[in-house]
């Protein structure tokens, strides 16, 4: 196995914990979106984990909204047997390559939103969740797991006052309807209703596939 260098078992280390957005890892590591990325990329390219982006229209920037470990990452921390410091050691790499989305994650172009003029009923993205959740089954097994996940994550930033950001609701609730759109198109009502409550209390224009008749 391929000896990581401390900054990239770092970035693992800190994604290991919990830190899974992108803007979460940025600030674990005291570091730079821009040697973020880099990172993320290669660490990506060569295995270690995978990376989940969304286009984001209103910061013209591709946004990780998840970033987990593959099995060989988790392995490297295992046999690495480090120990993290507080300080991270900063390298002057500066990379002009265009980001590189991951094979798990269609970019998604989110529409212009308009400023809201009434809060979210959080409760209502609630039930909802539970909706898709029970319908789950339903779900072609290949897509189940992604779909879990991001529920999960949705779920998490509904339940948690402190954790609410509006973009991150956004970017999990297009992650999981990229991943629907194949099954939405072939008529699966269950899930249109729930759909287009959250769509709703988030404000997000979108109009739903449907099957054609």
């Amino acid at each position: 196995m391929e000896r990581l260098n401390d900054r990239q078992l770092k970035i693992l280390r800190v994604i290991d914990e919990g830190n899974i957005t992108g803007e979460d890892i940025v600030k674990a590591l005291d570091s730079s979106m821009q040697m973020t990325s880099y990172y993320l990329n290669a660490l990506d390219d060569d295995g270690y984990l995978k990376v989940a982006r969304v286009y984001d229209n209103e910061t013209q920037e591709f946004l990780v909204v998840r970033a987990y470990l593959t099995d060989q990452g988790k392995a490297s921390l295992e046999s690495a047997e480090i120990k993290i410091s507080d300080a991270i050691v900063t390298s002057p790499i500066v990379t002009t390559s265009p980001i590189v989305t991951s094979p798990i994650a269609t970019a998604i172009a989110s529409p212009s939103i308009t400023p809201r003029t009434e809060p979210i009923d959080y409760a209502r993205i609630a039930e909802s969740i539970a909706q898709i959740n029970t319908q789950i089954s339903l779900i072609p097994e290949g897509r189940r797991e992604l779909v879990e996940v991001y529920l999960q994550d949705l779920q998490n930033e509904v339940n948690f006052a402190y954790r609410r950001k509006l973009v991150r609701l956004k970017a999990y609730f297009l992650a999981i309807l990229n991943i629907l759109s194949p099954i939405l198109k072939q008529g699966s009502e269950p899930f249109r209703q729930p759909f287009e409550t959250i769509a709703a209390q988030l404000q997000l224009p979108i109009q739903l596939p449907g099957k054609t008749r």
